[in-house]
């Protein structure tokens, strides 16, 4: 009996040790990047001609992998996930060589928002407040 409670024990607290939510990642199609959160360089909120955006500048290790992904799916619409949650679907125009790149929905409290989770580089509600 205390066998098998203790059982039960351990696969109620098995989702407590469930794997944190990739800070950043990058989808086309089947093709997946995920950036940890140490690759987020640096992170800028902007405003060009009334459009608010995020500039993300990832480390230069990852460029390559980076300009590999984006080359291949040139003309598509790829996804932009900040914490697991769809944040962009850009239509990519063009490869993404210089390892930056920036996330734009036109919502300015959006944009700030993102901007902050990824300063914070954490999807915990307690590290971005």
């Amino acid at each position: 009996m205390i066998r098998h409670l203790a059982g039960a024990l351990v696969l109620l607290a098995a989702p407590a040790f469930a794997k944190d939510p990739d800070i950043l990642a990058i989808e086309f199609g089947p093709d997946r990047m995920t950036v940890a959160p140490p690759e987020i360089l640096n992170v800028e909120v902007r405003n060009d001609y009334g459009v608010p955006y995020v500039l993300v500048t990832l480390d230069p290790s990852l460029q390559f992998a980076l300009a590999s992904l984006t080359l291949v799916h040139v003309g598509q619409i790829g996804r932009i996930l900040i914490c697991d949650q769809v944040v962009s679907e850009p239509l990519l125009q063009s490869a993404i060589t210089e390892g930056s790149f920036m996330i734009a929905n036109g919502d300015a409290a959006q944009v700030r928002r993102l901007a902050t989770i990824l300063r914070s580089r954490s999807c915990t509600p307690e590290a971005t407040s």
